[in-house]
Formats: C-alpha cells, structure tokens, sequence
C-alpha cells in the first residue's frame, strides 16, 4: 500500500529543523523545497499494491535515491 506524506508534520521537515543551514542554490535546498512537486507520492502508485501497511512515501524513497547517487552511494 502506498504511503503518503503528510503535509501538516513539520518534525522531519528539512526547512523546518535547520533551513537555515542548507546552502542557497544547492541541490539539497531545491529538494527540500520542492520534492513533492517534483516526486509526487501519485507518481508511484502502480509500484505498490493496495493491501498492508502503509508504505513510506515514493516521494521520500525517491529523494533518497537521487541524494545516494549525488553523494556517491550507490554501487553498480
């Protein structure tokens, strides 16, 4: 079943817990401000099934995975 992310939760909301540390013009400040827009939870949807518990957001996993490949995590 697919998660979605709550917008009114501001505990692990990067802006939110230090925004003010997160550089002007990088691409972690983009992806904080615009993860939803740009992985919204719906694009996900044909990935889960629609029984069980909820899962965590696509827009989370997906933002995981673009930080992995920035910062060099991912092995081939």
């Amino acid at each position: 079943m697919l998660g979605s992310e709550r917008l009114d939760r501001q505990l692990l909301d990067t802006m939110a817990v230090c925004g003010d540390l997160v550089p002007e013009g990088s691409v972690y400040r983009f992806l904080a401000e615009h993860r939803g827009r740009v992985f919204p939870d719906g694009m996900f949807e044909d990935l889960y099934g629609g029984r069980g518990r909820p899962s965590v957001p696509g827009s989370v996993v997906a933002t995981v995975m673009v930080l992995q490949a920035l910062g060099g995590f991912v092995r081939s």
